[in-house]
């Protein structure tokens, strides 16, 4: 790549086009060094662009972070599962063959366990499948459609999804504005920036609006990015000319506002996952226990 772009640039080619040949670099990417190049500042966009990326990794741990132990516990709890219903439920059918009469939820557990042994490659298959369907064709109108409205309806990831686009709406805004890049462009350039298609409709209308000369504040307060405290923030920063500073500062509350929603989340996702599969193990054991007790006439 970095070669391309060399020879590319020894050819008398811009480096913002250049550059803009390659799906590694984002469109806010580009338009920041396209606009570096016209004013002569590279070295202080490269700069920002720099801190920026740090960021947006640090952002990515987190939430790697914050899936690792949840996702270990969800494994341990399904093949705890699939070993009772694939070799402990079995080995008890047999108590079970000649037994008339039996009890509704023993009927339910043997046919949740023969369910199990005859389909359990079948939903393997399916699961691992469409997951991987979903990732080859994650292009797609229809893939695309499914992820937006996860992250808009879904109520755990709602919340979260309207926190980091906050986060890189107003670092973007932050970079450019600190670049000098006029409002209504670095507005523009950071819709590209929004996965959420009815967050981006949102902010163009309001781009729309300062366009024609209305207050940005009072334009930014109609979107969901914007609450009424952040917005009383861009009415200061309009009054003090200040823009890009209170860009900057919604960007890093927005950050701390969202490790804590992280912290938080696991530590009430991780106990609930314990107790899940307590629940689900507990509960066949019962049952397992009263069926045997049925069958036998003993005491438990």
């Amino acid at each position: 790549l970095l070669q391309t772009v060399l020879q590319e640039l020894k050819q008398g080619h811009t480096l913002s086009g250049t550059l803009a040949k390659f799906p590694v670099f984002s469109s806010l990417y580009v338009g920041l060094v396209e606009i570096a190049e016209e004013t002569g500042e590279l070295a202080a966009t490269f700069e920002r662009l720099a801190a920026e990326m740090h960021y947006q990794v640090e952002l990515r741990d987190k939430i790697k972070q914050a899936l690792v132990y949840p996702a270990v516990i969800l494994t341990v709890c399904v093949a705890a599962v699939v070993f009772i219903f694939n070799f402990v439920v079995p080995n008890l059918t047999t108590m079970f063959e000649d037994a008339e009469n039996l009890p509704g939820y023993t009927r339910a557990l043997l046919a949740v366990s023969d369910f199990f042994l005859s389909y359990q490659w079948i939903l393997l298959i399916g699961l691992v499948g469409g997951g991987f369907g979903l990732w080859y064709y994650r292009e797609h109108s229809v893939v695309k459609r499914l992820g937006a409205w996860c992250r808009e309806r879904m109520p755990v990831v709602k919340g979260a999804n309207l926190l980091v686009e906050r986060i890189r709406f107003n670092a973007a805004l932050h970079v450019m504005m600190s670049a000098g890049v006029a409002i209504d462009r670095s507005l523009k350039l950071a819709t590209r920036t929004l996965r959420t298609e009815s967050l981006q409709n949102e902010v163009l209308r309001a781009t729309e609006r300062v366009s024609r000369g209305e207050s940005l504040s009072v334009c930014l307060s109609e979107s969901r990015l914007y609450p009424p405290y952040f917005a009383a923030l861009l009415s200061i920063g309009e009054e003090s000319g200040e823009l890009a500073r209170v860009f900057g500062e919604i960007a890093d509350r927005s950050r701390r506002t969202f490790y804590s929603w992280v912290t938080r989340f696991t530590s009430l996702l991780e106990p609930a996952l314990i107790l899940f599969m307590g629940a689900v193990v507990g509960s066949v054991v019962v049952v397992m226990m009263l069926s045997i007790s049925a069958v036998t006439d003993a005491p438990i």
